[in-house]
């Protein structure tokens, strides 16, 4: 079953959850969707708990019979059962979201050089700066992660240990930070700017839009 799939289900069948249970099973999917698990392992988690949970409220039971006074704790539990993602899904994944970015990158610059052409009826060229890039593409994904952390942090009411995370982020974006803050200064000396043709440009936006879709489209199924 593909994960669009088991996430519909999921939706479907959360219709038969009284409203109890169901407040507290939010909980459960934004903890679990949200932790270090693979989206198909995680699908399969909350499918399986959806399940138990339909099952035990046929016989007048709450969410609390299923996962105790300390939902959390159980979920937990359930999740260090769990195996991590692999090399290859964790690849998959950062390579989905790199393509995108680049895609989206490419894809605006080579617009506003076209909009530019038409405007000044002469061929302008699609600026790629390469330090500013690698910049972008270390900063929104720890950006993105400490959104999720932020999101599960508002799961059960848990109190995040935000120095652990603000140490990883600062750690991953720090190179790139250098490179954008020494890129500044040495600008009119040395320079990783580009000039590409609007043809060049509007080809690299379908190549990584193509990736994009690609390593989504495995990440999912």
């Amino acid at each position: 079953m593909k994960i669009k799939e088991m996430i519909q289900m999921n939706l479907d069948k959360r219709r038969y959850l009284t409203k109890e249970n169901d407040d507290v099973y939010k909980e459960v999917v934004v903890y679990i969707r949200c932790s270090k698990v693979s989206q198909r392992r995680a699908e399969e988690l909350l499918l399986n708990i959806l399940q138990q949970l339909i099952e035990v409220q046929k016989d007048g039971k709450t969410a609390y019979d299923v996962f105790g006074e300390d939902p959390q704790a159980y979920c937990d539990e359930l999740i260090s059962s769990l195996p991590r993602p692999s090399v290859v899904e964790k690849v998959v994944n950062l390579g989905f979201i790199v393509s995108l970015l680049l895609a989206i990158e490419f894809g605006v610059n080579t617009l506003f050089a076209l909009v530019s052409s038409i405007v000044k009826k002469s061929f302008q060229i699609v600026p790629f700066d390469l330090i500013e890039t690698v910049f972008t593409l270390s900063f929104l994904p720890a950006a993105v992660y400490l959104i999720l952390s932020f999101v599960k942090g508002q799961s059960f009411g848990k109190q995040i240990d935000w120095t652990k995370r603000l140490v990883f982020v600062l750690l991953v974006t720090l190179p790139g930070l250098l490179a954008f803050i020494l890129h500044l200064f040495t600008k009119e000396s040395y320079s990783l700017t580009y000039s590409l043709p609007l043809w060049q440009g509007a080809l690299l936006t379908l190549f990584f839009f193509i990736t994009y879709k690609v390593l989504f489209n495995a990440s999912t199924h």
